[in-house]
């Protein structure tokens, strides 16, 4: 249930894009938006692949990416 709301969801921001837009996935459940763009038929791209980081760490940095990116936000704005 919880994929499907995030597929409809999914399906009204993409709508408009190329179908060759990828759906990049982070964070912990990135495997879920993995599915979503399987769905979605469209391609998945782990965030891990494409961030500039040693090997040792692109997992948990991906892992991490949304909590890190809402920090960096918060600190905008103050």
């Amino acid at each position: 249930q919880q994929l499907r709301k995030i597929h409809d969801a999914a399906s009204l921001v993409a709508g408009p894009m190329a179908r060759d837009v990828p759906i990049v996935g982070a964070g912990t459940g990135r495997w879920q938006i993995r599915r979503l763009a399987e769905r979605m038929e469209r391609r998945f791209v782990d965030f891990a692949e494409i961030i500039p980081a040693d090997d040792a760490v692109r997992g948990e940095a991906s892992s991490v990416a949304p909590a890190s990116a809402v920090a960096l936000l918060a600190g905008s704005q103050s």
